[in-house]
């Protein structure tokens, strides 16, 4: 299927907070982050989405779903 490495820094820096990487074999990744600061502790709130990502052959059932 393929990954993709995100800085965090990056991500927090771009616009939205939403970056996107396009995956070698069909796909794009996109990662948002928001940091929160609750009770003066810093929290980071990751979220992850797939789009199009390639279905995967093999094993014993065949064709399987993407995930990461």
């Amino acid at each position: 299927m393929g990954s993709a490495l995100f800085e965090v820094g990056d991500i927090l820096g771009s616009r939205g907070n939403v970056k996107a990487k396009k995956l070698r074999f069909g796909g794009v990744l996109f990662a948002r982050a928001e940091a929160i600061s609750v009770d003066e502790r810093n929290h980071l709130h990751l979220s992850l989405q797939g789009v199009n990502l390639m279905p995967t052959e093999g094993g014993l059932f065949g064709r399987t779903n993407p995930f990461f």
